[in-house]
């Protein structure tokens, strides 16, 4: 997980725990920076749920996704700072 390009993107830095506190301030910044969209379906592409594929998407291409493709992406973010 490219956690600091994450972090970047949703204009979030710092040291952040496991806390609810984080939970709550990455939630609001997930939903903050990147958008619902439905454009790779749109445009003939498949969705790819793997890590690698989301991070491309999401952070080098500056796009958003389907729903489970944030969740995906999401989870990874939390399970990362040792959120379960």
């Amino acid at each position: 997980m490219r956690l600091h390009d994450y972090l970047r993107r949703v204009g979030m830095s710092g040291k952040l725990g496991p806390t609810a506190d984080t939970l709550r301030r990455l939630h609001v910044a997930h939903r903050e920076a990147f958008l619902f969209e439905n454009l790779t379906i749109q445009e003939g592409g498949a969705i790819v749920l793997g890590l690698d594929a989301l991070e491309r998407k999401f952070l080098d291409d500056r796009r958003g996704g389907y729903c489970f493709e944030h969740n995906t992406l999401f989870a990874a973010v939390l399970q990362e700072l040792g959120l379960d």
